[in-house]
């Protein structure tokens, strides 16, 4: 126990001795003159002084071992209680400030739902456990703080569980916490049995193989709202800045229509186009008449 988690401390120590029905000798409702009430459920042939030992020994045993040194000159539960009161409570609004400020950043990222509502429950405790003394709960600031409790949870859930925090947040009347975890918890399993990756991942791009084709392919350099893009960024061979880029070839310097390649790939589709021409003209022979031009020799002659 410390200042980080005093109000906790407080709140679960003040609910066991509640429980125990001892409670009246750290508070003070039970006095030596009392005795030992008839409600305890320590044996009533034991003095107060006997009972208020036992419950100094309880919160003794449950603060850190720095801190009991510091109560070893308290001679009563209730002193012990208001040593630590005053000593810890005093820091109370600082925790507060830093729960809330936790609270604010708090975001699911890569933990899965359980864990998530898992810390956020934790702040929520504390801040609860910091207001607890004095405070008399009623029905509808219960209801006020679910709902916002709801909102936080809700709003800081990743996009993979949009369609479901909108169905939540579209219901009237709106579900329940403890609903809204139960049904996140088997949308979660839903999609990693679909495979779906529920937790944010680097993506790695694999190498697509395509069958060849003497066609180039489409690319999203060909789109006119990135061609004018790579005309700009363009380059040529000696580092200058040219406006010229080839969308056949994807090499800078020349455009489509002075490209080589290309003008190559055309002069050969057109020899192929009039071979099948004379071919499917003439009779069907073991060897080209002579003097007919050859499609290789063609070929050869232009430098194919």
């Amino acid at each position: 126990m410390g200042a980080e988690n005093y109000a906790v401390w407080a709140a679960t120590i003040r609910r066991n001795l509640r429980t125990a029905r001892l409670w009246g000798y750290v508070d003070g409702s039970i006095t030596s003159k009392d005795g030992s009430k008839e409600d305890s459920i320590v044996s009533c042939t034991q003095t107060w002084g006997d009972i208020d030992e036992i419950v100094m020994g309880y919160i003794f045993r449950s603060v850190d071992p720095s801190v009991c040194l510091d109560l070893l000159e308290s001679t009563t539960s209730r002193a012990q209680w208001t040593y630590l009161t005053k000593r810890y409570v005093q820091s109370s609004g600082a925790r507060e400030y830093q729960l809330r400020s936790e609270l604010d950043s708090l975001r699911q990222g890569e933990l899965s739902i359980q864990e998530f509502f898992g810390r956020l429950r934790r702040i929520w405790s504390e801040l609860d456990a910091m207001h607890v003394s004095g405070r008399v709960s009623t029905c509808s600031c219960g209801q006020q703080r679910d709902r916002q409790q709801l909102y936080h949870f809700l709003i800081r859930l990743r996009p993979d569980f949009e369609a479901l925090r909108a169905q939540l947040l579209h219901r009237s009347p709106l579900p329940s916490l403890d609903d809204a975890l139960t049904e996140l918890i088997a949308e979660e399993t839903r999609l990693r049995a679909l495979g779906t990756p529920v937790t944010p991942s680097e993506t790695v791009f694999a190498p697509v193989s395509r069958p060849p084709s003497s066609e180039p392919s489409t690319s999203i350099l060909d789109t006119p709202r990135t061609s004018h893009v790579m005309d700009s960024l363009a380059h040529s061979g000696d580092g200058t800045l040219t406006s010229l880029y080839c969308k056949y070839c994807r090499n800078r310097g020349h455009t489509i229509d002075q490209c080589r390649k290309r003008q190559r790939k055309e002069r050969q589709r057109q020899l192929r186009t009039t071979a099948a021409v004379v071919d499917s003209s003439t009779p069907l022979a073991t060897a080209s008449p002579a003097g007919s031009p050859d499609v290789n020799q063609l070929a050869s002659d232009f430098g194919f």
